[in-house]
């Protein structure tokens, strides 16, 4: 593509330059959610991708180990390895990273075992 004159000064940069890719337009990937400020951040070319523009376009997901357990809970015996469901913990992740003192959710199930469902 040529500019329109010799030294493409009057050029309308248009012309020759593209847009490039919104974080809108990201797929975050597994264990990542979409950045606050992803309407106002651009990718690093006409395309968004990863793993080259996941730092710009989303945030990992918080772990549990991140999360203080209100009073009468306390951390899940494998809460540390769960994540939250954003960048940051919030109240939201207390059944996910908590238990209450004295329920079954608090008691760590040996392989080849799960918690019943009304525990």
């Amino acid at each position: 593509l040529l500019c329109t004159d010799a030294d493409c000064t009057e050029t309308d940069y248009h012309r020759c330059c593209q847009a490039k890719a919104s974080c809108t337009t990201m797929t975050c990937p597994t264990n990542y959610v979409p950045r606050d400020d992803q309407r106002h951040t651009f990718c690093q070319g006409l395309e968004c991708k990863a793993p080259d523009d996941v730092d710009a376009c989303c945030d990992e997901l918080a772990m549990c180990s991140s999360y203080v357990c209100p009073e009468g809970f306390f951390s899940k015996p494998n809460g540390t390895g769960r994540h939250c469901r954003w960048s940051v913990c919030t109240d939201y992740d207390l059944h996910d990273c908590c238990a209450s003192e004295g329920t079954c959710s608090a008691k760590d199930c040996p392989a080849g075992f799960s918690h019943r469902h009304d525990a």
